[in-house]
C-alpha cells in the first residue's frame, strides 16, 4: 500500500509541476487586462494584455509578439531573426516608467512566445530594450518567463488516467 501512495503521490507532483506556476521579476511581463500575469498560461482566444515598470521614462517602444526565440544576444538578435506573430506598434512610457495594461493581442492561439520591447534601434536587441521571455529576463541572467497559449486539453484528466494505469499495473503484479 505504501508503494501505491508514494507512486500516485509521484505521478500527481509531477502531473502538477507540468502545469503550475512559473514567476519572474521582469520589466515586462503579458498579462490580463487586470495586470495579473495568470502565471505565464493562456487560453486559446484569450486576449493577452501587456505590463511593464522601470523602463525609461519618455521613451518609445516597438511592441512585438515573436515565437519563441533562443537565445537572445545583446547587440546580435536581429528582427529579421524573429518570427514576429504580432507588431503591437509603439508605445510611449509615462513619467512613472510604467506601462499599464495594454492589449496586445486579441485572440492568442496555441505556441511559446517572447515579448519583445524594442526601444526604437533599428530592430536589434540591445541594453536598452526589455523582453519577457522564456529563457532570459530583460536584465541578461537565466529566468522563466515569456507566455504559453495552452491547447485545450485536458492535463487533470491525463493525470489521473496515469494514476489509475500506476494502479491497476501495481495491482495485478502484487505489490501491495
Amino acid at each position: 500500500m505504501r508503494k501505491f501512495i508514494l507512486i500516485s503521490l509521484a505521478i500527481l507532483l509531477l502531473g502538477s509541476a507540468l502545469v503550475g506556476p512559473v514567476s519572474a521579476d521582469e520589466s515586462i511581463e503579458a498579462c490580463d487586462s487586470a495586470g495579473v500575469t495568470i502565471d505565464y498560461y493562456f487560453s486559446p482566444g484569450d486576449e493577452v494584455y501587456l505590463k511593464g515598470s522601470g523602463l525609461t521614462p519618455g521613451a518609445t517602444y516597438h511592441i512585438y509578439i515573436v515565437e519563441e526565440y533562443d537565445p537572445w544576444i545583446w547587440g546580435t538578435t536581429t528582427k529579421v531573426m524573429l518570427h514576429v506573430v504580432r507588431d503591437y506598434g509603439t508605445i510611449t512610457i509615462g513619467a512613472d516608467g510604467k506601462i499599464w495594461p495594454v492589449k496586445i493581442w486579441d485572440s492568442a492561439v496555441p505556441g511559446l512566445y517572447d515579448v519583445w520591447a524594442d526601444n526604437i534601434s533599428y530592430d536589434l536587441f540591445d541594453d536598452n530594450d526589455h523582453i519577457d521571455d522564456f529563457d532570459v529576463s530583460s536584465t541578461g541572467p537565466p529566468g522563466p518567463g515569456g507566455f504559453f497559449v495552452i491547447p485545450e486539453i485536458p492535463l487533470g484528466a491525463i493525470t489521473v488516467l496515469l494514476v489509475c494505469f500506476a494502479a491497476t499495473s501495481l495491482k495485478r503484479r502484487k505489490f501491495f
